[in-house]
């Protein structure tokens, strides 16, 4: 409605008329268009049409006859019309230049913008009606807002009137052809303009890409290097920060360090590291141990409180030290298992060492490192108090009973539980005072091994007549400690913190305490439950909790003036506190009731024998609940609840039914007659001051609010056809009177119990009604009942997660201790998101149960568990019988497998159910045909682990979950279908998965960093790469081996843990890059025989860096010898070293390292593990950590490190034995010494066999001459899993930081693994070979060669620069002499040496095959064969040239004849020995020359094109020597000329060869003097004396060192060789000497 018009709105528009000249005239945007209607807003007070009245007035007034006002048009809901005129506008110079400009004035102009428009215009120049144009479009925008028409129709004027005047100017116009041609150039100009700022964009762009892709290969390069240096460190031999301050100076017995690094909280909550402690004072010295305080040293800066130490040495008090070993063993592990036990009341075991403290006497000692009682024991307590008052009775006995409960349920017996074992601890910022158990389970172990027995006077640590001890220890002459003994002395300690410590000297017995005292009722039954003569009836300290003395405020002693006993105990009355104000319930009504109050009952869920379950809506948060309500008038079976409430409270899982809080009211109303469910029990008000995460106190609505926690499941009753029978404790009282022992005044008890329940009903004034109410989570009546019945198990995805998470939280249920008892699907409920909820816990009362005890005997195992409970098709079989009462959580898991079939199996009808079923619990039952199936058999191998009659033999919860045979459970569906198509290959996705990833584009920043940093070779390392392999092939066929190809990819191998290279392939299989190359040549001949039985590879192994990347990658060789028989293991395994002893002898840069070879045995070093008593699931590991030990930085102490971590956890003992075994030796004393070791554990046979087979080889090895020193080392170890069963080697550089040059070993078992499962297709084979990274060879070579070529260069300078090969050349020659000019033969060995004796064989045939290896010849020795057909049959395919045959019936090795048969010219030839060295090489020049261009003139001719050296003579190798041959003229034997001549030759070569083996003594000295020395003999000292006398005196010492130094050379010298060479190196003379002495 419009805004009525006030003295203000006039006020208003005159101010806006003096601003703007038009009222409210504002400026709009161009869209506003003449849509507008109004010409006048009521609102506002604008008229429009006044305004444009105006205007045209004005306009018609200047322009006059050029003003014409066209008719206006008013529109159908217009009230005015829009005003339309034109204006002839004309130039002033010339009125023939004119233009018409139309005008229509909107109904808002001038708000709005008018209609516009320019006609007759046509004689107009372009850029003049470009102008005009302009005009019109641009400045009405400006003047917007205002009267526009006139300044418009002026711009035009002055646009005409500059046309005027450009054409006065006689300045033609352009012509068309012009315009566009300056158009086109125009427009060409701005396309450059346009095509170089693209070109500029674009190059900015591809800058900026290159910017960000180098800073993402930055990143990428960054990222690499950060996590390498994270391997690097993880991979670190152990060195912890504070090893500096371990190295620290001071005596041993100040400090102590650790194994293992010790975590601690300090001041600030922070957790510190440690491994050594200082000692500060002693605390206690005991009869056996002795306790010290300690300091932690830190490298931090960090405030960390005093500890404890607890130190005791051990000594073997028998003749068996190996059974004392093993005890102290056990200790230990008993140690490192309490350490994982943590509980706010138990002593926290930080950390335990366990060491030989004194080898020779067989001396340990034991350290035990703990938290320090900052408030003392509860002995020194009580010895300063006397006693302690009643609130702090109660609040440390419920602790104490919490700590010894987890002792119990963890399967510890604390055995030596005394008040100084009870440590008081006060938290440094307030709060009240926390007891912990001390010493649980190890210090009676301790004093077992001081004593080496239990004495009855030494049964517990403190003085008591034997009659305060447990009578099964008193009355038993074998003494086992179980739960019930901890019972016992713990009521020792609960009677002296209530009495004194002098309470064990004034009563003789706890029924004398108990007669003598006025106990008040609750206290005695408290007392009888712990003190039951009979073991079996003795209450759990999880029955004790819930006692009634612990919950409420009755004094420890009752007052009675009639009773004698009161005068003597008024002093002990005082010990307890004021009684507690209570309101009497009497004066409360209903409306007090707090579960009338909070909640509003909605119905009833269920009753049964114990109350009923209703369903309850809490008034607050209008959340619905299942509320339990118990009516009981027993103090017995209140008792009872109250454990369940305890038990159950304990359990917090989202598969468990939720327990919200409990509490309790009272009706003194009679109890109905007519209730048959009501039971009343007697009022008793409960006050606790511990137990986990339960609260007492008063409630406020009139009952006892005992219990608030969270967890505890929802208990749902049903009307089950099962009987269940009551708990032992319901009766107590009747059990108290008949449980009295004979001859301990049983009737005394008896008649002072009548008495004190005369006094007690006096007492109370008349029973009353309780109720116990427990609030629980509500769970819809929908069960897996329900689930079953609708066809559960069509849907095997619901079901496996149904059941995944029906164990999981069962297994919640079992780490607490709790044993359901009655599993079925009826008490496992669904929620609304269809997760199981296991509930109805009603059996689970007193189902605690506890894991086996740990004694040190086969002592008997409380049986105290109800049996024959539980649902008939549910429960398992030993619930069922009655022979005895043990059982344990296995009960609750054949439950499970019975639901389990249930939701496999569709079972339609109740009779089929139930005759299934009971088939199923059959001890031979066979499940149905659908579980063979490839799908339903991991199902059917599940259940039937489950429903094993033999506990022992199922699987635990734990145990099943962590099993993998549970599918990995993904909630997200996307993922679940790419995963089936994935792992599916029939799936319809499958292929379009595979398509996905294999199409991926690939990142330009992983593109180019990928093989950055990979390492390139200059052409000289390419040249001496190609001539090691070379080299390394020609050592091979020297063995007849031939070079094969190992296959680049293959299945992935669970033998490689870590660092190998894995592929998936476009058909979805995992495949790696070779690790080695042993495993893919086990593969390949285990399943395809190989052509050659000696073959050789070259290839390249990868690592996988984990970093991304090109993975690092590895020249390797192996060498690989095939046998299809068992014999001559030990002579393939020598003839596989001597190959690489030859490969150390060929390159000069390795001839001159130390080397030496590690033989081991795999049987040998698996005794080892077993008499270190190393658990077999710890050996694979253990055997690979130890085949780090002494390489390079790997000491024995960083290995001992590595084996103690937790993740490995080996006991020290156990690595005090394998320490050792930490040594080497030759065979000989390294056999002697694991005798000694081993000696009276019968280890010492059963190594025989390997040490007979590491004999044999050692001699095969002595036998080719292997000059390297061979060790037997015990815990040599490489790739234990590749060469189980075998023998294992190693060569190494005997270095002070040694490495591995080659290694290796048999490798049977692993062929056996690969071998194929199909009958008849694997062919039972051996093999043996090595493993080389010949980049050691190549890095070691290319060091050598660098150095060389730096000599070569000095003596070469008159070379030009340009003969720059040549050098390389004849550098090259110089250092591969041999193998550039060796013949490559097209054959696969030029000799096989046989023999038909098998003996023979492997004696003589052996030496040959060593001299002919040596003399560079290759040869092999051939298989056991009786005839010429059976070797020539044997060896068809393979092409020797000559076969070489021992004879049998030859003495000696230099007379033996040999018979040598020529395959190339089919000629047989018998020689002597002597001359088969020197007619095999005769022959094979001979053989060489028939080949037209043989390997050795292409060298020669290739040797002087490429470098124009001379003929060097030594490096020709078929020089024609000057033999000239005299006979005498009496010759006494016919020899060939020939056979004369190349014996020649080789002696001469021999002599030669000798030569280069002798020693060089390099001096300083004159050449005279020399001269003189080359005169001298060792053996005539004589000789040395005048030449020593002959020199000045300055000279005579240095030439009495140099006499030594030849005397040592001598002696070194003595078997090898008698020649020796004096070097002078101040003039560079030379002289041979002869280092022979006389006899």
């Amino acid at each position: 409605m419009p805004q009525p018009a006030t003295p203000w709105t006039n006020f208003q528009k005159r101010n806006q008329n003096k601003q703007n000249g038009f009222p409210e005239l504002k400026r709009a945007s161009p869209s506003e268009g003449s849509g507008e209607t109004v010409a006048k807003s009521p609102g506002l007070g604008i008229d429009y049409d006044e305004i444009q009245q105006n205007e045209l007035e004005v306009l018609r007034s200047i322009y006059m006859e050029d003003f014409e006002e066209a008719n206006s048009k008013t529109g159908a809901w217009n009230k005015t019309a829009d005003h339309t005129f034109k204006l002839y506008l004309k130039a002033p110079s010339d009125p023939d230049t004119s233009a018409t400009l139309s005008v229509t004035m909107t109904a808002t102009y001038p708000k709005t913008l008018p209609l516009l428009s320019v006609s007759s215009a046509a004689g107009l120049r372009l850029p003049t009606r470009s102008r005009i144009d302009e005009i019109i479009e641009k400045e009405p925008r400006e003047h917007l807002g205002s009267e526009m028409i006139f300044d418009l129709a002026t711009s035009i004027r002055d646009a005409l009137e500059e046309d005027v005047q450009f054409r006065a100017e006689d300045k033609a116009l352009p012509s068309l052809e012009e315009e566009r041609a300056k158009q086109e150039a125009e427009a060409q100009s701005r396309a450059q303009k346009q095509d170089e700022e693209i070109r500029r964009k674009k190059q900015e762009e591809s800058i900026e890409e290159e910017r960000m892709l180098g800073r993402m290969v930055e990143e990428e390069l960054k990222r690499r290097k950060d996590k390498a240096r994270e391997i690097r460190r993880k991979n670190r031999p152990p060195n912890l920060e504070e090893d500096m301050l371990l190295k620290d100076e001071g005596d041993e017995t100040d400090y102590l360090i650790f194994d293992r690094p010790c975590r601690i909280k300090d001041s600030k909550g922070n957790f510190v590291t440690f491994r050594k402690v200082v000692k500060i004072t002693k605390l206690h010295h005991g009869l056996v141990t002795e306790v010290l305080t300690v300091r932690p040293m830190c490298p931090q800066k960090t405030e960390i409180g005093a500890l404890a130490v607890k130190q005791v040495e051990l000594k073997s008090g028998s003749s068996d030290s190996l059974a004392f070993k093993r005890e102290v063993q056990t200790l230990e592990q008993e140690l490192e298992r309490l350490k994982g036990l943590q509980h706010p009341n138990i002593l926290g075991l930080l950390e335990s060492k366990v060491d030989r403290f004194n080898p020779e006497e067989n001396v340990w000692r034991v350290s035990v490192l703990t938290e320090l009682a900052n408030k003392g024991s509860l002995e020194e307590l009580l010895d300063m108090v006397g006693a302690v008052s009643v609130e702090n009775l109660r609040s440390w006995t419920i602790q104490i009973l919490e700590g010894l409960d987890f002792f119990h349920r963890n399967g510890v017996v604390h055995k030596d539980l005394h008040a100084n074992n009870v440590l008081l601890f006060r938290p440094a910022f307030g709060g009240t005072t926390v007891v912990k158990l001390a010493d649980g389970g190890y210090q009676r172990q301790l004093h077992y091994f001081h004593t080496q027995t239990y004495p009855k006077s030494n049964l517990t640590s403190v003085s008591r007549s034997v009659s305060w001890l447990p009578p099964e220890l008193a009355q038993s002459q074998n003494i086992t400690f179980t739960r019930k003994t901890d019972i016992w002395d713990f009521g020792v300690v609960f009677l002296q913190m209530a009495f004194g410590l002098d309470m064990l000297k004034r009563h003789t017995s706890p029924d004398a305490l108990i007669e003598s005292l006025e106990l008040s009722d609750s206290l005695s039954g408290f007392l009888r439950k712990i003190f039951r003569p009979d073991p079996k009836k003795r209450c759990s300290a999880f029955d004790l909790l819930p006692c009634e003395f612990l919950r409420n405020d009755d004094p420890l002693l009752v007052e009675f003036s009639t009773h004698p006993a009161n005068s003597q105990m008024s002093s002990s009355a005082s010990l307890a506190p004021p009684s507690r104000i209570r309101h009497d319930s009497i004066t409360m009504v209903s409306s007090n009731s707090r579960y009338a109050n909070d909640f509003v009952e909605a119905g009833r869920l269920g009753k049964g024998g114990f109350g009923e379950v209703v369903k309850a809506r809490n008034k607050l948060d209008h959340r619905v609940y299942a509320i339990k309500k118990i009516t009981q008038t027993s103090r017995g079976s209140l008792a009872d609840l109250l454990s369940e409430i305890i038990l159950l409270s304990r359990l917090n899982h989202p598969y468990v039914v939720r327990y919200y809080t409990a509490w309790m009211e009272e009706d003194f109303a009679a109890p109905s007659e007519t209730d048959e469910d009501a039971v009343s029990f007697t009022e008793s008000s409960v006050s606790p001051n511990g137990g986990p995460s339960i609260e007492f106190g008063p409630s406020t609505t009139g009952g006892l609010d005992f219990i608030s926690s969270t967890g505890f499941p929802q208990i749902q009753f049903e009307d089950d056809s099962e009987d269940e029978q009551s708990s032992p404790e319901s009766e107590d009282e009747q059990l108290e009177v008949e449980e009295a022992p004979e001859g301990q005044g049983a009737d005394i008890i008896g008649d002072n119990l009548k008495l004190r329940r005369t006094r007690s009903g006096s007492r109370t004034q008349r029973p009353v009604k309780s109720t116990l109410y427990i609030q629980m989570e509500y769970c819809e009546k929908h069960t897996l009942r329900d689930l079953l019945r609708q066809g559960l198990a069509s849907n095997m995805d619901d079901g496996w997660r149904l059941f995944q998470q029906i164990l999981e939280g069962l297994n919640h249920i079992h780490s607490h201790g709790i044993i359901h008892r009655d599993l079925k699907p009826d008490n496992i409920f669904i929620d609304e998101t269809s997760n199981p909820r296991i509930g109805d816990f009603g059996l689970a009362t007193s189902g605690q149960y506890y894991l086996a005890d740990k004694v040190s005997s086969a002592g008997t195992v409380d049986s105290d568990l109800t049996t024959d409970i539980g649902t008939t098709l549910y429960v398992a079989p030993e619930l069922r019988s009655s022979s005895n009462g043990h059982y344990n959580d296995k009960v609750d898991m054949y439950s499970l497998g019975i639901i389990f079939f249930e939701i496999c199996y569709p079972l339609k009808t109740a009779m089929e159910r139930d005759h299934v079923i009971r088939n199923l619990r059959e001890k031979d039952h066979v499940l149905p045909p659908e579980f063979e199936s490839e799908k339903r058999r991991i199902q059917g191998d599940i259940i039937n682990s489950l429903l094993k009659h033999r506990p022992s033999e199922r699987p635990s919860s734990a145990e099943l979950l962590q099993s993998g045979k549970l599918p990995v459970r993904i909630e997200d569906e996307t993922i679940q279908q790419a995963l089936r198509g994935l792992s599916d290959p029939n799936s319809p996705y499958y292929q379009k998965i595979m398509s996905a990833f294999f199409s991926q584009p690939v990142k330009q920043a992983k593109d180019y960093a990928w093989d950055m940093g990979t390492a390139a070779y200059g052409l000289n390392e390419l040249l001496l790469q190609s001539t090691i392999k070379d080299t390394l092939t020609s050592i091979f066929r020297h063995h007849g081996a031939v070079e094969t190809a190992r296959p680049l990819l293959f299945p992935r191998s669970s033998h490689y843990s870590n660092n190998v290279v894995q592929l998936l392939d476009s058909s979805g299989t995992l495949v790696q890059l070779p690790y080695d190359l042993t495993l893919p040549h086990a593969r390949a001949i285990a399943r395809q025989a190989p052509p050659s039985q000696k073959s050789f590879a070259f290839g390249n192994v990868y690592r996988d860096l984990h970093t991304g990347g090109q993975p690092r990658s590895h020249g390797e060789v192996d060498f690989d010898i095939i046998s299809y028989d068992s014999l001559d293991f030990a002579l393939k395994e020598a003839e596989v070293m001597k190959v690489i002893d030859e490969i150390v002898d060929s390159f000069p840069s390795m001839k001159a390292a130390q080397m030496c070879f590690h033989v081991n045995h795999s049987d040998l070093l698996e005794l080892i593990m077993e008499y270190c008593q190393i658990s077999i699931p710890q050996r694979p590991a253990v055997k690979e950590i130890l085949s780090k030990l002494n390489i390079s930085q790997w000491t024995w102490l960083k290995i001992r490190n590595e084996l103690r971590a937790p993740s490995l956890g080996v006991s020290s003992t156990s690595l005090d034995d394998l320490a050792r075994f930490d040594f080497r030796d030759n065979p000989e004393k390294a056999f002697q010494k694991l005798r000694n070791i081993f000696e009276g554990t019968g280890m010492v046979d059963r190594c025989s066999s390997a040490f007979v087979h590491i004999n044999s080889v050692v001699t095969y090895l002595n036998m080719f001459n292997v000059r390297r020193k061979i060790y037997v080392s015990p815990l040599s170890s490489f790739n234990d899993k590749f060469y189980q069963g075998g023998l294992t080697f190693q060569c190494l550089y005997d270095t002070k930081r040694r490495d591995v040059f080659a290694a290796g070993g048999r490798y049977d078992r692993l062929i056996l693994e690969y071998r194929p499962k199909l009958r008849g297709q694997f062919q039972s084979c051996h093999a043996v070979g090595f493993n080389l990274g010949w980049e050691k060879i190549f890095t070691s070579m290319n060091r050598f060669q660098r150095n060389a070529s730096k000599a070569f260069l000095k003596k070469a300078e008159e070379v030009s620069a340009g003969s720059w090969s040549a050098r390389r050349v004849r550098l090259l020659i110089s250092l591969f002499p041999k193998q550039i000019l060796t013949i490559m033969p097209l054959y696969q060995c030029d000799v096989l040496v046989a023999s038909f004796c098998a003996k023979t064989l492997r004696t003589t045939c052996v030496k040959i095959v060593q001299e002919l290896w040596a003399n560079d010849i290759s040869a092999e020795l051939a298989v056991d064969a009786k005839l010429p057909e059976e070797l020539l049959s044997h060896y068809r395919d393979d092409k020797h040239s000559w076969i070489v045959i021992a004879k049998q019936d030859t003495v000696g090795f230099s007379d033996r004849n040999l018979k040598v048969k020529n395959m190339i010219r089919k000629e047989d030839s018998d020689i002597r020995s002597p001359e088969l060295l020197g007619w095999l090489r005769s022959e094979i020049r001979e053989r060489d020359r028939d080949h037209r261009e043989g390997p050795t003139e292409k060298a020669k001719s290739l040797g002087n094109r490429h470098t124009g050296l001379p003929e060097i003579a030594q490096f020709s190798s078929d020089r024609e020597h000057d033999v000239r041959v005299l006979t005498s003229l009496h010759r006494g034997k016919k020899h060939s000329k020939r056979n004369v001549v190349e014996a020649a030759l080789t002696r001469t070569q021999e002599l030669v060869q000798s030569f280069q083996d002798s020693p060089i003594a390099a001096i300083e000295t004159r050449d005279d003097i020399l001269d003189m020395i080359r005169e001298t003999r060792l053996s005539d000292p004589d000789s040395w004396r005048k030449v020593i006398q002959s020199v000045p005196l300055t000279e005579r010492k240095y030439l009495s060192q140099v006499h030594e130094l030849l005397n040592d050379m001598a002696q070194d010298a003595k078997v090898t060789t008698r020649n020796a060479f004096i070097y002078n190196f101040r003039t560079g003379a030379c002289i041979y000497y002869d280092l022979e002495r006389s006899s």
